[in-house]
C-alpha cells in the first residue's frame, strides 16, 4: 500500500493538467512572440537597398526613422503645393487576385487631376482593354455615374464590338482583372489611402514602421521604408507595405504589399514620371487614344 504522506503520480495527475491548461490559456493570451507569419517579415525586395545612414539629417530621413504617417502626410501636403495638375509615366504592376498571381503589366500613363482624366495604353500582358479613357463627367450610365471607354484586346473582340466598349469602373468583370478601380488612380488618391491606415492601424495599436534605407529606382534615388500593420482587419490590407519614396519629388513612385505570411498582393512602380506637362482635354479624346466613338 502506497505511503498516504506521499504523492502518488495518479494524485498529482489533475494538478499538472490545471498547470499544462493554465500555461496553454497564459500561452494564447500573447505572452510569448508573436506566431512565424507575424514575425517573418516580408521578403527581401528585388531592388537594392543600402541601410539607412545615421548621419543623414535631413527631414526627410528623420521623419522616414520617427514618424512616416508625418512623412507621408508632408507628401500629400508637397503635392497639393506643387500643385502637381498633370503627369506621364510608364507604369508597371503586378497583382495577386482571388489566390492568384497575374502576369506583370505594363502601360503608358497620362493623369490629369482635374476633372479627374486618366488615359492607359497597355503595352505588356493587356487586361481585357488594351486602351482605356476615363474621365470623370463622360460618357454617364443610367445612374449619371462615367464610364470608361475601352478598346477591346484583340482584333476578333474589336470587330464584335466596333472597336469600342463602355465600362463601369466598379463593374464585376472589369474588378475581376485588378484589384483598384480606375477611380483609385494617381498619386493623390494613393497617399490619401495610405494615411487613412496609418491612422487606423496607430488607433488601434497595429501600426509600426521600419526605415531600411535608401534604393536607386530606375535611376531615382529613394528612401525606402517599411510599414507593417499586425494582424490587419481588411483582406486588402497588407501586414507590410515597402515604400520607395522619391527623394527629390517627395512621391512613391515603387509600393510593394504582402501579406501576414510574407506572400506578394501586389507591386506598382512609376518610371520616367514627368510632372505638370501641360495635359489638356484633347490627350483624353477617343481619336488622341485610337478608340472608335462608342456606337
Amino acid at each position: 500500500m502506497a505511503d498516504p504522506a506521499k504523492p502518488t503520480l495518479s494524485s498529482l495527475l489533475p494538478c499538472l493538467l490545471s498547470l499544462l491548461l493554465a500555461a496553454s490559456v497564459w500561452l494564447s493570451r500573447g505572452c510569448v512572440a508573436a506566431p512565424a507569419e507575424q514575425v517573418s517579415g516580408p521578403p527581401p525586395t528585388t531592388i537594392p537597398v543600402v541601410p539607412g545612414d545615421p548621419a543623414d539629417d535631413s527631414h526627410a530621413a528623420l521623419l522616414a526613422r520617427t514618424d512616416q504617417t508625418a512623412l507621408l502626410t508632408e507628401c500629400l501636403a508637397a503635392y497639393d503645393a506643387r500643385p502637381v495638375t498633370d503627369f506621364t509615366c510608364t507604369f508597371t504592376r503586378m497583382e495577386v487576385i482571388r489566390g492568384r498571381a497575374q502576369p506583370r503589366q505594363q502601360a503608358h500613363i497620362w493623369f490629369r487631376q482635374q476633372p479627374f482624366s486618366l488615359a492607359m495604353h497597355w503595352t505588356v500582358n493587356p487586361p481585357g482593354g488594351d486602351r482605356v479613357v476615363y474621365v470623370e463627367g463622360l460618357y454617364p450610365d443610367s445612374q449619371g455615374q462615367s464610364q470608361m471607354l475601352v478598346r477591346p484586346t484583340g482584333e476578333v473582340a474589336r470587330l464584335l464590338t466596333g472597336g469600342s466598349i463602355l465600362r463601369s469602373p466598379t463593374a464585376p468583370d472589369v474588378l475581376a482583372q485588378t484589384l483598384r478601380p480606375v477611380t483609385a488612380f494617381g498619386f493623390r488618391n494613393t497617399l490619401m489611402s495610405m494615411i487613412d491606415v496609418c491612422h487606423q492601424a496607430q488607433a488601434m495599436g497595429k501600426l509600426h514602421y521600419t526605415f531600411d534605407g535608401y534604393a536607386d529606382v530606375n535611376g531615382r534615388p529613394c528612401l525606402v521604408l517599411t510599414r507593417a500593420i499586425s494582424q490587419p482587419w481588411r483582406e486588402d490590407i497588407p501586414a507590410w507595405t515597402r515604400i520607395f519614396i522619391d527623394r527629390q519629388l517627395l512621391l512613391p513612385i515603387r509600393l510593394e504589399g504582402y501579406d501576414s505570411a510574407g506572400r506578394p498582393m501586389w507591386e506598382y512602380q512609376f518610371d520616367d514620371l514627368r510632372l505638370n506637362v501641360g495635359l489638356t482635354d484633347r490627350d483624353f479624346t477617343p481619336n488622341a487614344n485610337d478608340i472608335p466613338l462608342p456606337n
